[in-house]
């Protein structure tokens, strides 16, 4: 496996429709990620087949149809300025978009058994909650990660302020050893503010056959990382507010089923060991 093909450079500045991760790149199984910069106006249609959707909107107002017929209006005024809106799509369903305004979506799909619902995950649905302490304290919205509206995708997002860590204490999610750890495939799709900003990721670990691998990545506004192993922490630069949209997919559906790096370890117990002592007093 090439380390080198894990980061997908940013397409926000093209419209159209772009394939960032697929599992004929040869870096995942089952994720396909795709952006979608779209005119007001412009329609996307697709049929689900044996895969469930989740559509990230990133930015702008679209009109979903379910079956041909108009279903929901859904609108985020920016990544930055309103949390997540999901679209959920189940296998074996026809969907159409069509965009209002100027729109941004990430789409987001896998191989999933027949079944499930349509949904739509506003941000009041999976409320965000503050992870982490001083300078690796962020704001993670849980997405369809804490609700039974997919049955294989995690999708939800993260927003790091200027300056600080996330994916930290580091974390990896390669192994089966449940229900601690379960492999799961990722991908991270970024954005800044401002846009001229940038942060860096760092991937470590083992390679199936244990040889170890250690790379870094600078990430942009628009960037995407493929994460198919290892532990992920990832920093902003100062200055720079960042966010990302984070899309797992594994054999179930169980978050928080990741091992931390035990040679970080201990930042995070001493942390929980702080809060703890705090709510006793």
């Amino acid at each position: 496996m090439m380390v080198e093909q894990w980061k997908r450079p940013s397409r926000l500045g093209e419209p159209g429709h772009h394939v960032l991760v697929s599992p004929d790149d040869g870096t995942v199984r089952w994720l396909t990620v795709t952006l979608h910069v779209v005119r007001a106006g412009e329609q996307l249609r697709g049929e689900t087949g044996e895969h469930e959707y989740v559509l990230d909107l990133l930015a702008g107002t679209v009109q979903v149809l379910r079956e041909g017929q108009p279903w929901q209006t859904v609108t985020r005024p920016g990544f930055f300025q309103h949390g997540p809106v999901l679209i959920c799509i189940p296998p074996a369903s026809r969907y159409a978009v069509m965009a209002e305004t100027p729109a941004t979506l990430l789409a987001v799909h896998a191989p999933a058994p027949t079944g499930g619902d349509w949904a739509v995950v506003l941000p009041h649905d999976a409320p965000a909650r503050d992870v982490g302490r001083g300078s690796w304290q962020r704001t993670v919205w849980p997405g369809t990660s804490t609700l039974a509206v997919t049955q294989r995708l995690l999708v939800g997002e993260t927003l790091n302020p200027p300056g600080g860590w996330s994916s930290y204490p580091p974390h990896k999610h390669d192994t089966v050893n449940p229900p601690r750890e379960l492999p799961y495939e990722e991908v991270y799709f970024f954005r800044f503010d401002p846009p001229g900003g940038f942060g860096l990721q760092r991937i470590y670990g083992q390679h199936p056959d244990g040889t170890p691998f250690d790379v870094a990545f600078t990430v942009e506004d628009g960037d995407a990382i493929v994460i198919p192993r290892g532990y992920h922490p990832v920093v902003a630069a100062p200055g720079y507010a960042m966010g990302y949209v984070w899309a797992l997919c594994g054999e179930g559906k169980q978050y928080g089923a990741w091992t931390e790096d035990p040679a970080h370890q201990w930042v995070g117990q001493t942390t929980r060991e702080t809060e703890a002592a705090h709510r006793e007093r």
